[in-house]
């Protein structure tokens, strides 16, 4: 198993401020209004599945296994272990889910910063990885005031869309 980037993209080389990292779909277009904000020139992006690639991420993108709550969890930390090697990202800043334990994880034994924005979606109740990850992360963040109920040390500054 290596990491790879998708068809047509080159990996970049070296080490990273920051690394993205998210599953696709709604965790993935949450992360790109973050990474919209923040200088990406030294930075990549690690997904989960096939996606096509806002601009933003040509160029700079890693394929991941995808992994569910099931046993490519493994594959996921293995491969946590390759792209962190790598990279050595200053900041891993993650919108879940699966490979976010995993890399944050591993990011941690070699001294990234870890930050977690638990899901939008995540008005009331906590996402398992959010619940996990609140335990990870050196920032927490929700989105919805309500959850600062479940999660007392997070930063609330409103939505993200």
């Amino acid at each position: 198993m290596t990491i790879r980037p998708p068809a047509g993209s080159k990996l970049p080389e070296g080490p990273c401020d920051v690394l993205y990292l998210s599953s696709c779909g709604g965790h993935l277009v949450q992360l790109l209004k973050i990474a919209s904000h923040i200088d990406k020139t030294n930075s990549i992006f690690v997904i989960n599945d096939r996606t096509d690639l806002d601009s933003i991420m040509q160029g700079r993108t890693v394929q991941i296994t995808h992994a569910e709550r099931n046993w490519k969890q493994f594959l996921n930390l293995i491969e946590a272990f390759q792209v962190v090697l790598r990279y050595r990202p200053k900041v891993i800043l993650s919108t879940g889910a699966a490979p976010a334990v995993p890399f944050s994880i591993v990011g941690r034994m070699f001294g990234a910063h870890i930050v977690f924005v638990e899901s939008f979606s995540r008005i009331t109740a906590p996402s398992l990885t959010g619940k996990l990850m609140y335990h990870i992360a050196h920032d927490f963040f929700v989105q919805w005031p309500k959850l600062k109920e479940r999660f007392p040390k997070a930063h609330f500054h409103g939505g993200l869309l």
